[in-house]
C-alpha cells in the first residue's frame, strides 16, 4: 500500500514537473511570436510614416494653401455641427416640417407654432432675462416686426445675444427680455438674422434702441399666412397686443417663399395669387398705423453645392407689391445669397450668408428713412 502511494506521489511529481517545462516551453513560443509581431507592426509603421514623409514633402506649406481649402473645411465642420442641432430640433418638433427637401406643407399636418423649442421641455421663457419695454425716445426707437419661415426665425448657423443689454428688446407675450437667440416668437432653435441685426443698428446709429417681435414658423406656406390661416390669425392676435401695450411698429420684414417652389403649390406660377396674399398681410400689420414693410426676394433652397433656380412668379409677385410711395421696400435679395460658405444645408443661412442678408438689410432700412425724411 505504501509502495502504491510513493508510486502514485513520483508519478504525480513527474507529470507536474512535465506541465512546468511544457509551459515554459509555450510561453517562449509565444514570447517569439509576440516579438515577430511587434517587429513586423514596427517595420509597417516605419513604412508608413516614410510614404507620410514622402507626401507632405511634396504639398506646399500650410500658409500657402489655397483659401478656398480653407473655408471648405470650416464648412464641412458646420455641417456636422448644423446636422446635430437640426436632428435635434426635429426629434422635437411636433407636425412641424423644415422648409427644404420633400417634407412641407403637402405632406405634413399644419406647422404647430412654438416659441422657440423648449429646452429639455422648461417654459422658454425660463432661461430669458427680462428687462423694460423701454420705448421712451420713440424716435430713436425701432419696433422691429420679422415675419415669414425659417429663415426669419431661429435657424441661422450662429447664436448671437444683444451686445447692448436691455437696449436690444426680445418681445413676447406682453413682456419684453433682453434679445438672445434663439429668439421668443419663432421656432427653431439656433440663430436668428434679427439679433444682429438690432447690434449693428445701433453700433451704427440707425437707432439708440430696437425691439424685435418675431412670429415665424420654418416651413410655413402662403397656405397659412393668408386670410384664414392660421398664422394669419396668430398675426392678427399679435398685432392687437401690441397695440394694446402702446406699442407701435415701425419697421416689418417679410422672409417667406420657399415654401412656394414646389410645382404642386397652389401660388407656384401664380404670381397674382401671392402678391394678393402677401397685400392682405401687409394691410393686417397696418392695421393701427402705417410702418415700413421690406419685401425680401426669396422663393428658393440653393447654394453652389446643391443649385436650383428662383421661383420665378414668386419673385415676379414679391416685387409686384413694392412701391416706395406706400412704405413698401425691397428687402435683402436671399435667393442671391446663395455661395457655399452663405448655407450649410442649401436652404439656411450661416453666420456668413446671414451677415450678408444683414447687410442688405441695414441699407434698405437706412434708404427707408432716409426717402422718408425727404418727403417731411
Amino acid at each position: 500500500m505504501k509502495r502504491s502511494k510513493v508510486a502514485i506521489l513520483t508519478l504525480a511529481t513527474v507529470m507536474t514537473i512535465i506541465a512546468v517545462l511544457a509551459g515554459v516551453n509555450l510561453t517562449r513560443h509565444y514570447i517569439k511570436f509576440f516579438k515577430r509581431a511587434i517587429n513586423q507592426q514596427a517595420a509597417t509603421i516605419g513604412q508608413l510614416n516614410d510614404k507620410v514623409a514622402a507626401i507632405g514633402a511634396r504639398l506646399p506649406p500650410i500658409d500657402a494653401q489655397n483659401a478656398q481649402s480653407a473655408t471648405l473645411a470650416q464648412f464641412a465642420e458646420s455641417i456636422a455641427i448644423t446636422n446635430a442641432r437640426l436632428a435635434a430640433i426635429d426629434a422635437k418638433i411636433v407636425g412641424q416640417p423644415l422648409d427644404m427637401g420633400e417634407s412641407d406643407y403637402r405632406t405634413s399636418p399644419a406647422p404647430v407654432l412654438k416659441s422657440p423649442l423648449p429646452f429639455g421641455g422648461a417654459d422658454p421663457r425660463s432661461y430669458k432675462v427680462r428687462t423694460q419695454c423701454d420705448l421712451s425716445d420713440p424716435k430713436r426707437t425701432i419696433v422691429l416686426l420679422a415675419l415669414g419661415q425659417s429663415n426669419a426665425a431661429n435657424y441661422t448657423g450662429a447664436m448671437v445675444q444683444s451686445t447692448y443689454g436691455g437696449a436690444v428688446m426680445n418681445y413676447y407675450q406682453g413682456r419684453c427680455y433682453v434679445a438672445a437667440d434663439p429668439l421668443l416668437g419663432a421656432d427653431g432653435n439656433s440663430g436668428s438674422l434679427w439679433t444682429e441685426l438690432a447690434n449693428r443698428l445701433i453700433s451704427t446709429g440707425q437707432a439708440d434702441r430696437v425691439m424685435i417681435v418675431p412670429l415665424a414658423v420654418g416651413g410655413s406656406s402662403m397656405i397659412h399666412w393668408q386670410p384664414g390661416g392660421d398664422l394669419y390669425q396668430e398675426l392678427g392676435r399679435l398685432i392687437d397686443a401690441l397695440e394694446a401695450d402702446h406699442i407701435s411698429i415701425t419697421d416689418t420684414v417679410w422672409v417667406q417663399g420657399e415654401a412656394e417652389r414646389y410645382s404642386d403649390s397652389p401660388f407656384y406660377e401664380h404670381a397674382e395669387k401671392y402678391a394678393s396674399a402677401l397685400k392682405s398681410i401687409i394691410a393686417l400689420t397696418r392695421k393701427y398705423g402705417i410702418s415700413r414693410f421690406y419685401v425680401s426676394m426669396t422663393s428658393s433652397c440653393s447654394n453652389q453645392a446643391y443649385p436650383s433656380k428662383p421661383t420665378r412668379s414668386i419673385r415676379e409677385a414679391q416685387m409686384s407689391v413694392l412701391s416706395t410711395k406706400d412704405q413698401i421696400f425691397s428687402g435683402p435679395d436671399i435667393d442671391g445669397i446663395n455661395e457655399y460658405a452663405d448655407r450649410f444645408d442649401a436652404c439656411h443661412l450661416t453666420l456668413e450668408g446671414a451677415s450678408k442678408a444683414i447687410v442688405q438689410l441695414m441699407a434698405s432700412i437706412r434708404g427707408a428713412a432716409l426717402h422718408e425724411s425727404a418727403k417731411r
